[in-house]
């Protein structure tokens, strides 16, 4: 059990990675960390 949550969290990590790649020209003037918040929210409504 342990095993698969770790998976599914370094597979957000590499999501959230992207994500800021993909972002970090759109929202320049905000922090990475807010768009990394705003992605887990989406995900943990799926």
């Amino acid at each position: 059990m342990t095993n698969i949550c770790l998976i599914i969290y370094l597979n957000l990590l590499n999501i959230i990675d992207g994500w800021r790649q993909f972002t970090i020209q759109e929202m320049r003037s905000e922090p990475t960390f807010l768009s990394d918040l705003y992605l887990i929210q989406l995900v943990w409504r799926v």
